[in-house]
């Protein structure tokens, strides 16, 4: 179904302000968020020098879409570049948060229409309104306690739900947070004051956090940048690197695919075409493949290339 143009404002209602600081470092959710916010950077042109990412349509349509797409990332140059920034902002927002929020706001003129990023934190659903709530430590211009957004005015994405959803991937990163790989707070307490405890097994220690790590992060196959083989084969290890490519390939198709959906909505007749990337589909053939021992590693790194 269409968004309702005549419902589109010109000025953003949402509360516009930094996301909550993290209340004490957390490496390893740090560097899992890194390494899934790499699914959103896509090269431009391949190396034969041909555009990796295009938009299909009428020219008019096609120009129509372009302000849209700069509007998200922010990139006004070659088309490639164009979408490939709107989906590195987008992957960018659903790393760190498992959504991204952008209010749709009609331009200045008639067929412009431009989308604007907000925080999804203190953000709830209704069944016909998304309800923010002013941060608790900001007050806001207007000094309004909450806003009110029709939801034909906001667009939303989130994590596919073959990938935990939101829920899912929030509940990874707390998970993640909640163990540190420098070793419980109390030994780092120690260490900084120049003393280790003689009966601390951090071996012990250390192969508990690898197996919680491993664990948690099953479905997305991530290996926490160990290429150590201390406690896995090595099988076992390119395995799980073949399905974190995998799942680095989902997320950027599913992001395409709800753009593609978003564009077609706002009545922009257009399509944006990813070329000479691995889909999904191929990634897990090839993992079979390497299971059954078609592929050696060699083959397996070549075929997903």
């Amino acid at each position: 179904m269409r968004r309702r143009r005549n419902s589109l404002g010109k000025s953003p209602k949402a509360f516009r302000f930094a996301a909550s600081a993290p209340e004490a470092p957390a490496l390893e959710k740090q560097m899992f968020i890194e390494d899934v916010e790499l699914a959103g950077h896509i090269p431009h042109r391949n190396d034969a020098g041909e555009p990796n990412l295009e938009l299909i349509g009428a020219e008019n349509d096609v120009e129509t879409a372009r302000g849209v797409l700069e509007s998200i990332g922010r990139d006004s140059y070659r088309i490639e570049s164009v979408i490939g920034s709107a989906i590195e902002d987008i992957v960018l927002n659903l790393a760190f948060h498992g959504e991204a929020f952008y209010e749709i706001l009609q331009r200045s003129s008639e067929s412009g229409i431009e989308l604007s990023s907000f925080s999804p934190e203190r953000v709830w659903t209704l069944p016909s309104f998304y309800v923010q709530l002013a941060p608790q430590d900001k007050l806001s211009r207007s000094n309004k306690r909450f806003v009110l957004m029709p939801k034909e005015t906001v667009w939303c994405v989130r994590i596919p739900k073959v990938l935990g959803g939101t829920t899912g991937y929030r509940r990874i990163l707390g998970s993640l947070k909640s163990w540190s790989g420098l070793g419980p707070k109390f030994l780092q307490e120690d260490l900084e004051k120049r003393s280790f405890p003689r009966d601390f097994d951090f071996e012990a220690y250390r192969r508990m956090f690898l197996i919680h790590q491993m664990s948690v992060t099953a479905d997305w196959g991530w290996n926490g940048r160990d290429w150590s083989l201390d406690h896995v084969t090595e099988y076992y290890q390119f395995y799980r690197h073949l399905t974190f490519k995998w799942a680095q390939a989902v997320l950027r198709d599913h992001v395409v695919t709800e753009l593609n959906l978003l564009l077609r909505d706002l009545g922009i007749n257009v399509e944006i075409a990813i070329r000479h990337f691995p889909t999904p589909e191929h990634i897990l053939e090839t993992r079979e493949k390497l299971h059954l021992g078609v592929l050696d590693f060699t083959g397996a790194t070549n075929a997903i290339r």
